[in-house]
């Protein structure tokens, strides 16, 4: 029996969370195409609003809008725009937060809502239509859209804004948990967990998901009716409103009843700006107790330690004890936010510090406030886009290095990243080419092959990674055992990068734990190699009925690619926007038929050039974006992953495309886990949409787990 059919013959009353909601809409298309009311149209909705019935409206034809009043002609209108935003986030007309805030406010005027309000509106717009197909489209459209909602909250700075859409996804992932009310609340908490791992988000305390369940009248089996954690933040909250209780004895009483890591975690939920004033607080009590037994003592109380018990502060007593080295993923294990922090005695080093496509961090947490050092794989923003906010936001002031190669593409992604914030906000920008001079002074170049202190226990050495230019693997050896980091990697011949190297056979065996990518782990995709990827790129443009041909390309990595295939050819080829500054940092030669063009985009004439080479990869902005609209119809060629949610993604079965990629295959992966022998085995940059078999030996690590050697 199909899960429809499952639906409707499971009475109204077994259904809860998304099972009702869809049952709902299955009656909804079953009855009568009449005149429907909007009030009693299906939506999610929480104990204080209900959203817009957007997949109803969406659904229904339009003769059940007849005769309807005023009012409910205005929220018609209004439900039928927050639609055409979010077609326009599916077909990839949505990349700049001005594109998004522009639709928010005229939907704004039509509701007369707060831009805030209308947000929360589509995204859960999205999350209906994700409820009701459970396919990868509208999965890949819950992302989108949420993610586009937290760039505009950041963007605008609205403070602790991303809280308030981390606890969005919550609540989604709970309701999209919950289906039949004979369910297990803690098969309700598992399955929830699963979904905000492989969307790159981390599991809360339970407290939250039960507020979540309640919140959106989830029933099922053994669902707590309240939690005491949740109850006195939010009593605390209502007593130090009415002057009842100061910030100072709030503070006290959190540490002392439900302690620090759980009351952290929820007053960024339900009291954001509390959060960062708890924290200085608690850090203050801790740093003036003096007294290492007493701090040690208070610390334990408190909770101020880390998921293992290690204790949040540096100095004598509180270091990671001397026999563990441990191992946490504050980026989690999906692509984007890549971060491994790794904690040794009385040091702390992260390895990458990047941002996902909307510009979502790392997990903070006070281990951040403890770094020494951290080291950087390569330059993608994947790995180093987080650099701006560890400096400027998390006011980390220490050194950060790369292969010496590395330096100006780092330089130049972030000043890339500083300039389209200026041209968006202008003044209202969070960074500017100061905070980027300030990060590059921190800098501490390394060489291939030499080994570094990080002190008397602690070292790193690099090893090329074969990714792109100055990308590198590390080995980082302790007196406890050897960790090794891939970072992206490729063992395939490819023209941009070196080839990838390893330790030498001894040094493996005494690796404890591999820490490495999974982008195409258990996947059956195609990878093809850089020689064949030229010929197919070259008989592709060899059969192009006219010219110019577009070639959009990821800036650093694929772009040299194109260009080392074009190189020499019969074709005036010329390279805009961030692929030509990318290019011309990494010091490659090239022949005179690759031009690096100075002239803006709207300056080229169709017949200036036979091809032309630009960003972004995905027609999601930048000069390839102009040159598509400006000589459509212009035959393109795509080369790389199509990220949902961009233009190139909603064009893809109508454009050519040659499967470039720097990535390790599924076979080369397991082929070079097993130089690693019985070491643990970290899989991170996963896309989490394939099943691991127990068998392969992998750990997906969690956000808010700490693991040993």
């Amino acid at each position: 029996m199909d899960e429809v059919s499952t639906r409707i013959t499971q009475g109204m009353e077994g259904l809860t969370g998304h099972g009702l909601f869809n049952r709902k809409i299955d009656e909804l298309l079953k009855g009568p195409h009449s005149q429907h009311s909007l009030a009693s149209l299906p939506r999610i909705a929480t104990k204080t609003v209900a959203f817009a019935p957007g997949l109803a409206v969406h659904l229904l034809e339009e003769e059940a809008w007849r005769d309807l009043s005023e009012e409910d002609e205005e929220y018609l209108r209004y439900t039928k725009f927050l639609l055409s935003l979010l077609g326009n986030a599916e077909h990839g007309k949505i990349q700049t937060h001005g594109e998004l805030m522009k639709g928010l406010k005229v939907a704004s005027q039509i509701a007369g809502k707060n831009t805030n309000a209308v947000m929360f509106d589509l995204m859960y717009c999205a999350l209906q239509f994700y409820s009701y197909y459970q396919d990868e489209h509208y999965s890949d459209l819950f992302q989108v859209v949420s993610g586009i909602v937290y760039t505009a909250g950041e963007r605008r700075n609205y403070r602790g804004f991303h809280q308030h859409v981390d606890h969005f996804k919550v609540h989604a992932a709970v309701f999209l948990s919950a289906d039949y009310v004979t369910r297990d609340w803690h098969d309700v908490v598992e399955s929830a967990a699963l979904l905000l791992e492989k969307w790159g988000d981390q599991l809360p305390p339970e407290s939250v998901m039960i507020h979540a369940a309640h919140n959106l009248s989830v029933r099922c089996k053994a669902l707590p009716d309240s939690d005491f954690a949740y109850d006195l933040v939010k009593s605390l909250r209502s007593q130090q409103r009415d002057a009842a209780f100061s910030e100072n004895e709030v503070f006290e009483s959190l540490n002392e009843k439900i302690g620090f890591v759980e009351a952290f975690e929820i007053l960024k939920v339900l009291w954001d700006p509390m959060a960062e004033k708890y924290y200085a607080h608690t850090k203050e009590a801790v740093n003036g107790i003096g007294n290492p037994s007493d701090t040690m003592e208070y610390v334990k109380r408190i909770k101020f330690v880390s998921p293992m018990g290690i204790p949040y502060i540096r100095a004598g007593n509180g270091a990671c004890p001397s026999n563990r080295v441990v191992i946490s993923f504050p980026g989690g294990s999906a692509i984007g936010k890549t971060c491994t922090l790794i904690k040794h005695g009385n040091r702390r080093i992260i390895v990458d510090y990047g941002c996902d496509t909307y510009g979502k961090l790392p997990k903070w947490s006070p281990d951040i406030d403890l770094l020494d050092h951290v080291l950087i794989t390569h330059a993608h923003q994947d790995h180093v886009g987080g650099l701006l906010h560890l400096y400027k936001k998390h006011g980390y002031n220490g050194t950060w290095s790369a292969l010496a190669q590395s330096r100006d593409l780092i330089a130049l992604s972030l000043k890339d990243s500083v300039k389209i914030g200026i041209e968006e906000l202008k003044d209202d920008a969070p960074f500017n080419e100061t905070d980027v001079k300030n990060i590059l002074s921190r800098f501490e170049p390394i060489q291939e092959q030499v080994e570094y202190n990080v002190d008397d226990r602690l070292s790193f050495r690099a090893f090329p990674a074969g990714h792109i230019h100055g990308s590198c693997q590390y080995l980082i050896k302790s007196d406890l055992g050897s960790l090794y980091i891939t970072g992206d990697f490729n063992p395939r011949k490819c023209h941009s990068a070196g080839p990838m190297e390893l330790p030498d056979a001894a040094e493996l065996r005494d690796v404890k734990a591999v820490i490495t990518e999974g982008t195409y782990a258990f996947s059956n995709a195609e990878i093809i190699d850089t020689e064949k990827a030229k010929k197919e790129l070259l008989d592709k443009i060899a059969h192009a009925e006219s010219f110019p041909v577009l070639i959009p390309v990821l800036s650093l990595g694929r772009a040299q690619e194109v260009l080392s295939a074009l190189a020499g050819e019969p074709y005036s080829v010329g390279v805009f926007g961030l692929a030509k500054e990318m290019t011309k940092a990494c010091g490659f030669k090239y022949p005179r038929n690759i031009q690096f063009s100075n002239r803006r985009p709207r300056d080229v004439q169709a017949g200036d050039y036979d091809i032309l080479v630009a960003s972004a990869g995905c027609l999601q902005g930048g000069p390839s974006k102009y040159f598509y609209e400006a000589f459509n119809p212009i035959y393109t060629i795509l080369t790389g992953f199509l990220f949902p949610g961009t233009l190139a993604k909603d064009l893809s079965d109508n454009l050519d495309r040659v499967r470039y990629s720097a990535h390790v295959t599924h076979e080369d992966l397991l082929s070079l886990m097993e130089e690693f022998g019985n070491a643990k085995k970290f899989l991170i940059h996963y896309p989490g949409t394939r099943n691991i078999p127990q068998s392969s030996g992998f750990i997906i690590p969690k956000i808010n787990v700490e693991y040993e050697m």
